[in-house]
């Protein structure tokens, strides 16, 4: 691990040292920002919502403490991490609220630092003209689309096709067809070239073509899903519930929401909101690493909705254990 600009031959750092440096060194970020007397919460800037501050440390302490199993830390520092983010209201929620900053949002990227092509609004957003996306747009997984309640406002991120008719090969609507028809009705923003897919997503959206909108990094729902997951896995059911009915309930995403599950059927909860919640925000892959968990995709006829060259089970065990390698010129004396 080289801390400085030097360049001699030093071993490869171990995973824990790792932590521990990314640890020491959010710590002396933490005593910084509150040195400075500093903050951007206070600004009513939203514009400022790139610059890290403490609760940027706080989050990022949140998200490697959960990669560590650091229970107390992660829950801690998620709690700190989200006070001065109100999450969002539904209006935002199924509007603007993955383009434009807003309240919940804790770090991002401004829209005038773009890729264009390159950027991930480009790759995802459905009202983009990217041919990324409007050819093939990007879907929910048909079996995770069933699992979120009928009262929860966030299945109006997903294209649902009951009652109509599309080709379950690859779920594309045909083009005029009334799913079609409908869908563009709902989104007129949605480019003229484009496909409609069964289950295609209207979470993510673009303010300029082709992909030019604000990022979002960290927000404070994802805060509160920490919390969940650490307070289950140190057996405070309670305030693991508690966490997910801020979430849930108290942001009126689900005005019906209710649980009172325990143990490990509160923990099957939590991952299930995480896998609703955090969609298409990148952390299906190392919540499954974390956990251990297979990636699970099926087709159409076995219940899903992915086309069969995609339709596969990867174990944890499989692909090197999801672990990326070390190029060798990282850590081998070069000639």
């Amino acid at each position: 691990m080289r801390l400085d600009e030097s360049t001699a031959e030093l071993p490869v750092a171990t995973l824990a040292e790792t932590y521990a440096q990314i640890y020491r060194d959010l710590d002396d970020a933490l005593v910084a920002y509150q040195q400075s007397g500093r903050s951007r919460v206070f600004t009513d800037d939203f514009y400022q919502f790139y610059l890290p501050d403490a609760d940027v440390a706080h989050a990022v302490y949140a998200r490697a403490a959960l990669a560590r199993n650091d229970w107390s830390k992660a829950s801690l520092h998620a709690l700190l991490a989200q006070q001065n983010h109100p999450l969002m209201d539904n209006y935002t929620l199924r509007t603007t609220g993955f383009c434009t900053a807003n309240s919940e949002w804790i770090w991002g990227g401004q829209s005038t630092d773009q890729l264009y092509y390159y950027s991930y609004h480009a790759y995802i957003a459905y009202n983009s003209n990217a041919s990324n996306v409007r050819i093939y747009p990007r879907c929910i997984s048909r079996e995770l689309f069933n699992k979120i309640p009928a009262t929860d406002v966030r299945r109006q991120w997903w294209l649902d096709p009951t009652g109509y008719e599309y080709n379950t090969d690859n779920g594309r609507a045909d083009r005029g067809s009334q799913l079609d028809t409908d869908a563009r009705a709902a989104h007129p923003d949605l480019h003229e070239n484009a496909y409609v897919y069964a289950y295609m997503q209207w979470k993510v959206r673009t303010v300029e073509q082709p992909g030019i909108a604000d990022l979002c990094f960290i927000r404070a729902s994802e805060m509160l899903l920490i919390q969940a997951e650490a307070q289950c896995m140190l057996g405070n059911d309670i305030r693991a519930r508690d966490a997910l009915w801020t979430l849930n309930y108290m942001s009126g995403r689900d005005p019906n929401y209710l649980s009172d599950k325990m143990g490990a059927e509160l923990l099957e909860e939590v991952k299930l909101y995480r896998r609703i919640e955090l969609w298409g925000e990148g952390f299906d892959w190392f919540d499954l690493k974390r956990w251990k968990e297979p990636l699970v995709r099926h087709t159409y006829a076995d219940g899903g909705n992915f086309i069969t060259d995609f339709a596969v089970t990867i174990t944890p065990d499989q692909k090197n254990e999801w672990t990326f390698q070390i190029p060798n010129p990282e850590v081998l004396p070069q000639e």
